[in-house]
């Protein structure tokens, strides 16, 4: 076991030396080094920071816990596939679909069982056994379902996130890392041709913040204990154990280095629920109460914009919620009618936007029995080309149509033969008459475009496989050349779309012949997209809006936490679906008293990362109905005397400006003065989703200065843009090579590169080979030609072997991402760079840039050259690469040069 030191630490204390001790580290042994983080938003923070001071990265060694996991098991399972949280849900709605747990049916049922899975697995549960005489007939229904569950993963070689702590635990222990080893007598052994086994596990370990690790994790900690040679845990601690329990005693630590700091400011603040005297912490906390949520948003962004006045950037300023989902549309509403730039710090939910909630409905529209809202939907919506030639809404009306594709025919018919009737009447005066006229020629016109929709629409209806379903779903988007991509649209959400369908054919291969309804599929492909979150903006330059969660361990001047009401913060959601109190406490999983110094940790957390100010607020209504302000905001009362902020003045408010304007023209007055419409403080921070939705920012007041721009950041507001080689080649190819993602089945020849690139990766051919829908039979020749690969000359003698090396450097002042096949050294220490190539083999030109951009890479985290090669698989042959670099470069120049003009 190697040696372990523990630092007791308040949150966020000791960051600092950490990363510097990380930076040593992994100079001296990149691929050996690794940083475990508590949250994703660190893990970027910490990478961004060693990106700004040109420390090259190898990008998966600064991570989270789970990230750690993922990677452990995508380098060493070989036949096993992970799948998302969302594919997990759609197994788990199979399988209640199939009417054998009448218990447990209902709405939601499929995200609660979920969650108390997530709870059996990472306490290590032993249910219902744990529950003894408490369990009840709907707890042995859970248990039936959790085994199905499991039996079907196992079945089909498939690992979920609940189930990847055990899976790596379980890699870990059976690698064979031995400390010291005894051979005596073999006579000239075999070299072991280049595999998984030259991996070594991480050698030194670097874990911050984790706050009470569940049992499974523990575990996870304790095995890379075991297998390191260094190990530092810094723990979040203070002494005050109604909110900091741990003392990490449960790691048997060799060190114990105690952070206990002194009679400060955030000393006093890590005392709060302790019950401790009044303290002073200097007048930087503040609170306010307003209306409901929407005035509260709308005071912060006032207060941001009153801060920026008076020099602070938007990017020392954070907003933190308890449910960063729940607040974000507010936030999506209100911060450009400020001109508040901003980057939020998780995505929407894909089915919560416009152009997705769109392709959805292709589908939702006949499953539904064709409902005249949504065909009025359907045919409104600007991504999709349809023309109806006339008012849909208002003549479905007047027809009485509800809903039914007969209906429509039959009641615009019904419609058109009254208008004409009406028309034809000798009475009828001729005004009257022409005006009767246009009239039935719209209603033939909603009548011939709706059969056409319905026409096309109907090829969807019916029972079908999964893959039929999908296949027919592709050829009609595919056929309507949808989505049609005007300035509200977004090719990444595009793309993130066709993604997620392709994980839904994942699905199609584990269920290749159960037959579903087109209800059944719309449902299953909602419940994907409202599962899966778009991805995150990068953008440095905004104010930063996050969960609560992420804010801690972070340094940020100026805080803002909001919506701090009952049953938010503190959330109280134990026990478990589908459990008790008594069930709980007698399981051993968390309780409610858990979860509560969980929610306080958190939060306390969160005051702590304010380095200059801390507003707090909540709202006194929701709707018209009043809410309860938080034990916390009390808490923070009786310990700290805050003062208040926000007087209920809004003047940057662009409605109010509006108002003001409309009073004005009202009065007969000019305002022409009054209403100006300059950029705001930085539209482009804006993320590109919101952009959808939301109108632009209105102006500054003139009197406002121009906030200072820190170094690094474009004038635009944008962080350092990252670019990859593909994105620059594309860009030097032409607009032909950057053409909207289609919807149309997947390239043949991109799909099995994709398969080949896994094979060696050292994944097992037939697994690869269903996982992306080719025939396992194949499996022979794709384990032929990683063994052909593995014969070369140039693959003997191979000390250490790394593959799929992600990468986040800086070559030639430009910021580089990307993913390095693998990665080889030599007995004679030196290291070769190796690309796969599939099909025909191309002039080593045409892969200059690639190969040039992956080469400085490696050569920076490595600290010595690399010699660059391609290796055609199909034609087993290598070829060593040579570039004109100066040539190179003045490629990628101008191709940066391009892709920024084309942003402006």
């Amino acid at each position: 076991m190697s040696p372990a030191v523990l630092y007791r630490q308040l949150p966020g204390e000791g960051l600092d030396a950490f990363i510097a001790e990380f930076r040593k580290a992994a100079a001296r042994d990149p691929f050996g080094t690794v940083f475990i983080v508590p949250t994703s938003h660190l893990a970027r923070e910490i990478v961004r920071r060693l990106r700004e001071e040109d420390v090259p990265v190898v990008a998966d060694t600064v991570t989270t816990l789970s990230g750690f996991a993922r990677k452990i098991f995508l380098d060493y399972a070989t036949s096993e596939t992970l799948i998302s949280g969302a594919e997990s849900r759609l197994i788990l709605a199979r399988l209640l679909d199939a009417g054998k747990y009448p218990l447990l049916s209902g709405t939601g049922a499929v995200d609660e069982l979920a969650t108390l899975f997530e709870a059996i697995l990472m306490w290590k549960v032993d249910y219902p056994a744990a529950l003894d005489d408490l369990a009840t007939a709907r707890c042995v229904e859970i248990a039936r379902l959790f085994d199905a569950y499991r039996r079907f993963l196992d079945e089909h070689d498939l690992v979920d996130e609940r189930a990847l702590f055990a899976r790596v635990v379980r890699i870990l222990s059976d690698t064979g890392w031995f400390r010291t080893v005894y051979i005596y007598g073999l006579f000239e052994p075999m070299p072991r041709t280049a595999g998984r086994y030259y991996a070594r596990p991480p050698r030194t370990v670097f874990v911050y913040g984790l706050f009470e690790p569940m049992p499974l994790e523990r575990d996870l900690l304790l095995s890379l204990r075991e297998s390191a040679e260094d190990f530092h845990y810094s723990i979040p601690y203070a002494r005050n154990p109604v909110v900091f329990a741990d003392d990490g005693e449960w790691l048997l630590p060799d060190t114990v280095i105690s952070g206990d700091a002194p009679d400060t400011r955030r000393s006093r603040l890590a005392l709060l629920f302790s019950r401790a005297k009044s303290a002073d912490c200097g007048g930087c906390i503040r609170l306010a109460e307003r209306r409901d949520g929407l005035d509260e948003v709308r005071a912060i962004a006032q207060e941001i914009r009153d801060l920026v006045a008076a020099g602070v950037r938007p990017g020392e300023i954070a907003v933190a919620f308890p449910d960063l989902s729940s607040a974000l549309p507010c936030v999506e509403a209100v911060f450009p009618e400020f001109g508040v730039p901003y980057v939020a710090s998780d995505g929407r939910p894909l089915s919560a936007l416009p152009l997705v909630r769109a392709l959805l409905d292709v589908a939702a529209v006949p499953a539904r029995g064709y409902r005249r809202e949504d065909v009025v939907a359907l045919a409104a919506s600007p991504f999709l080309p349809i023309t109806c030639g006339c008012d849909l809404d208002l003549l479905s009306r007047e027809a009485r149509i509800t809903a039914g594709a007969a209906s429509w025919d039959e009641q615009f018919a019904a419609l058109l033969r009254t208008v004409e009737d009406e028309r034809d009447r000798p009475e009828t005066p001729e005004p009257a008459r022409s005006r009767l006229a246009a009239k039935a020629v719209s209603i033939a016109s909603a009548r011939d475009a709706v059969g056409t929709l319905f026409a096309d629409l109907s090829m969807l209806e019916g029972t079908k496989t999964l893959a039929g379903h999908i296949a027919v779903y592709r050829s009609l988007i595919e056929r309507w050349q949808a989505p049609v991509m005007s300035k509200m649209g977004d090719p990444d959400l595009l793309g993130e779309f066709i993604n997620l369908l392709a994980s839904f054919e994942r699905l199609v291969r584990l269920l290749p012949e159960e037959k579903m309804s087109l209800a059944e599929f719309s449902s299953l492909l909602a419940q994907l997209a409202a599962g899966t979150r778009t991805a995150r903006r990068r953008n440095s330059g905004g104010v930063q809006v996050v969960g609560v969660r992420e804010v801690a361990h972070l340094a940020v001047p100026y805080l803002f936490v909001g919506n701090l009401v009952e049953g938010v913060m503190p959330q109280l959601t134990t026990p478990p679906p589908f459990t008790a109190d008594a069930g709980t406490r007698r399981s051993g999983a968390r309780s409610r008293e858990d979860i509560l110094r969980e929610e306080r940790y958190y939060f306390t957390a969160a005051l702590l990362s304010a380095r200059s100010r801390i507003y707090l607020s909540y709202p006194a209504t929701d709707g018209a109905t009043p809410v309860i302000r938080s034990g916390f905001v009390d808490a923070v009362r009786e310990a700290f005397s805050p003062g208040m902020w926000g007087d209920g003045d809004l003047p940057d408010s662009g409605l109010a400006a509006i108002r003001q304007a409309c009073a004005s023209i009202a009065r007969g007055e000019s305002v022409t003065e009054t209403l100006r419409i300059p950029p705001a403080l930085d539209p482009a921070a804006i993320p590109a989703d919101a952009r959808e939705t939301t109108p632009p920012g209105l102006p500054l007041r003139d009197d406002i200065p121009t906030a200072v721009v820190p170094p690094g950041v474009p004038p635009n507001g944008e962080g350092e843009r990252v670019y990859s080689a593909s994105e620059i080649e594309a860009h030097l190819r032409g607009p032909a090579e950057s053409r909207l993602p289609g919807f149309a089945a997947g390239d043949d020849a991109l799909i099995r590169g994709l398969a080949v690139h896994e094979v060696f990766r050292g994944r097992d051919p037939a697994a690869v080979l269903r996982r992306h829908g080719l025939d396992p039979i194949r499996a022979p020749e794709y384990r032929e030609l990683y063994s052909r690969f593995l014969a070369s000359p140039l693959m003997q003698g191979i000390v250490r072997d790394h593959r799929e090396v992600p990468f986040l450097v800086r070559v030639n002042g430009i910021a580089f991402r990307g993913v390095i096949d693998r990665l080889v050294q030599r007995l004679n220490g030196a290291w070769m760079l190796i690309d796969y190539k599939t099909g025909t083999p191309g002039d080593a030109a045409d892969y200059a840039i690639q190969m040039t951009v992956y080469c400085h890479a490696a050569g920076q985290f490595l600290g010595s050259p690399v010699t660059p090669y391609l290796y055609f698989v199909d034609a087993d042959r290598w070829a060593e690469i040579e570039v004109d670099e100066e040539r190179v470069f003045a490629e990628i120049g101008r191709a940066v040069r391009g892709i920024e003009e084309e942003n402006l």
